[in-house]
């Protein structure tokens, strides 16, 4: 796992305590899991439940400075979780991503754009308003308006557009390792997928990068 990945958990990881979401989720039994880096660079897997997230701060800095041995080359000073995510720089575009994710399982509305509801293009504008950025409204006001990016070149953040029903449709939040987070469609809920299903991979078109 490269250090750049790595850097991206750390960062979303400390979101996740900001905004009691998730770090780079996948789904399990309905919910979302928190997948970090950690001294071998292997993933470790944490249930994100409101339990947790209510724990002493003594473990949320340990699991910090696990985190921030798996993504450096020397063992890190001890330090509160905030200043290692102060030192990574935490951008508009992580900040977006994060609350993006806290919105999983708000159910999906045609022209909503608040937790109460989402539409696709909604929630996009709504995680990035709430992270300081305000972004044009819909699908296609997005897709004029962001320069685009290949997808090689993709970082958390970013816009994804899909091409659904012969024309661009949708669009969700990158998170990194090929996944996003979307409103789906009408009687779904905000989920996260995976650019590795064979349906996303052929609808992807490419994504945009919010300035």
């Amino acid at each position: 796992m490269g250090n750049s990945v790595c850097r991206d958990r750390v960062i979303l990881c400390e979101l996740a305590a900001t905004f009691a979401t998730t770090c780079d989720p996948v789904h399990s039994l309905g919910r979302v899991r928190f997948v970090c880096c950690q001294p071998d660079f292997t993933v470790k897997r944490m249930t994100s439940t409101r339990q947790q997230r209510t724990k002493s701060g003594i473990g949320a800095t340990v699991i910090a400075l696990l985190l921030l041995a798996g993504c450096g080359s020397a063992p890190p000073v001890p330090e509160p979780i905030s200043a290692a995510a102060g030192r990574a720089e935490i951008s508009p575009a992580h900040k977006a991503a994060a609350i993006a994710l806290r919105q999983v399982g708000t159910p999906y509305r045609y022209g909503g754009r608040s937790p109460g509801g989402f539409d696709c293009s909604g929630l996009v504008q709504y995680a990035y308003l709430e992270a300081g950025k305000r972004l044009p409204r819909t699908t296609g006001q997005l897709w004029s308006e962001l320069p685009p990016v290949a997808r090689r070149d993709m970082q958390v953040g970013d816009v994804l557009f899909f091409k659904v029903g012969g024309k661009m449709s949708h669009v969700g939040v990158y998170l990194g390792d090929d996944r996003f987070v979307h409103a789906p469609s009408s009687g779904r809920t905000v989920s996260v997928a995976s650019l590795d299903s064979p349906y996303y991979d052929a609808a992807l078109i490419r994504a945009g990068r919010p300035r």
